[in-house]
């Protein structure tokens, strides 16, 4: 009776069937197992880690049950989940390791140090320190800090939180295409944006990369809103996005900025903005501009005082390929944007090297795979990348990203080291990647966006 009892109900979808309860008790006892294990054999700093986790997890989860539901899409909450264990798990331990075992602490340990040192006076009430200069690696410190007064100083968990915080940035960026862009393929682009390698390695440690994809985030969020009608809303979010960014990187802040500037004026009203409402479009561009101006002229204030050059941008540039022209195997001579002719070889060496045959590394090999797959799917998507170009005026947020892009690719022209460029490729995928995911005309339904798995639109899509 009771079984039968049990079979109705696993047929009625009410009972988990054995496939799912096996595994799933497997591996808690495994996972059980691995945590003793830890606690056994390693010190706090290491398995402290692991206490990190499930707090970041079960205050994430609730957001992206709410954002599955708002998008109608039951497998986006799978993918969410899967995302951002993987990232917390897979991606921090594998950043831990490279960043201790093979390179020796580098900034990380810098961070880790000195944020140890601040979570002890913050226990005491001192928090002179934090407060007397937030800027650049002091910012980080103290987030670092921070995090060490809470949980206890934890080097892996500090690695787990900033890699929470990466997840966060690139969860907001998924939120700006839904919003912003209606004709795009939204899962297709939070595969690309949560899994990209590069995206999942750089920004899982204690460090600036997590924090900027945290930040643009931020303001991607706020320019999709304010870009699509939602003004107020959506200055107020890109500001703070770009107030936040700029504390690190000014110059990254500038070029949100300017982007949210061009793509306002250029693109087509919202249409909360037309016909009487439209005469306000002219002072709104005012106080982008305004805004835009502020942001720019601090990020080449930052830039000026950080390469000692005041001379235009050539000099600017020049100064900081010198500048960054460092290792023995991962340097190279640049191509700088600042020309007809130079524009196609930085493209390419921005967004495509180390190539395969520069390999020297492990790390190297995987960001040449990495980019030679790129390569390959923006080679068979031109079509798409057309049909995103054309739909700019319609859905200015596309319009920010081509302009955003542009200008990073002109700043970052000037890197004379394949790593480092590598590492601040980071800030140019999230919006590349929406020139990716916008299908041209034909292949477009009425999902706005929301794939089905459907075999024939797959097998046009292919073609």
């Amino acid at each position: 009776m009771s079984i039968a009892y049990s079979l109705q109900r696993r047929r009625a979808g009410n009972w988990a069937p054995m496939w799912i309860l096996v595994p799933a008790v497997i591996g808690a006892a495994l996972a059980a197992a691995f945590v003793e294990y830890l606690i056994t054999h390693r010190a706090y700093d290491i398995w402290g880690g692991i206490l990190v986790s499930p707090p970041l997890i079960l205050l994430t989860l609730p957001f992206l049950a709410r954002e599955a539901r708002r998008a109608g899409d039951h497998d986006i909450f799978r993918i969410f989940v899967i995302a951002l264990i993987f990232r917390l798990v897979f991606g921090s331990a594998l950043r831990y390791v490279i960043t201790f075992k093979v390179l020796g602490g580098g900034d990380a340990g810098f961070y880790h140090h000195f944020g140890a040192i601040l979570a002890d006076r913050f226990r005491t009430g001192d928090f002179h320190t934090a407060v007397a200069s937030p800027k650049s690696y002091r910012l980080v410190e103290v987030i670092t800090g921070g995090l060490y007064t809470v949980s206890g100083v934890t080097k892996y968990g500090g690695f787990v939180f900033f890699s929470w915080l990466s997840f966060i940035g690139y969860y907001l960026f998924y939120r700006a295409f839904r919003v912003a862009v209606p004709e795009g393929r939204s899962r297709r682009y939070a595969i690309l944006v949560f899994f990209l390698p590069s995206l999942v390695f750089w920004p899982s440690s204690i460090g600036k990369d997590a924090w900027m994809a945290f930040t643009l985030g931020i303001a991607a969020l706020g320019v999709a809103h304010a870009l699509t009608g939602s003004m107020r809303r959506g200055l107020i979010q890109a500001s703070a996005g770009m107030y936040l960014a700029g504390l690190i990187r000014p110059h990254i802040a500038g070029m949100v900025a300017i982007g949210l500037a061009v793509a306002f004026i250029a693109g087509r009203p919202p249409e909360r903005l037309r016909g009487t409402g439209s005469n306000l479009k002219p002072l709104i561009a005012v106080v982008i501009l305004i805004v835009a101006g502020l942001f720019t002229w601090r990020a080449l204030g930052f830039v000026n005082h950080s390469l000692g050059t005041g001379k235009g941008l050539t000099s600017t540039l020049e100064a900081n390929a010198k500048k960054t022209a460092v290792g023995e195997n991962s340097d190279f001579t640049p191509t700088l944007a600042v020309s007809p002719k130079g524009i196609p070889v930085a493209v390419f060496n921005v967004l495509f090297r180390p190539l395969l045959f520069e390999v020297n590394n492990v790390q190297s090999l995987l960001a040449a795979m990495q980019n030679t797959a790129l390569m390959a799917f923006i080679f068979f998507r031109w079509r798409w990348i057309v049909a995103a170009v054309r739909s700019c005026r319609r859905q200015p947020y596309v319009g920010f990203v081509i302009v955003y892009v542009g200008i990073a690719i002109v700043s970052f022209s000037s890197l004379a080291n394949l790593g480092l460029l590598d590492r601040e490729r980071q800030q140019i995928l999230p919006f590349l990647i929406v020139l990716l995911c916008i299908p041209p005309f034909g292949l477009r339904d009425s999902a706005g966006g929301t794939e089905t798995s459907d075999l024939d639109r797959e097998k046009v899509e292919s073609r």
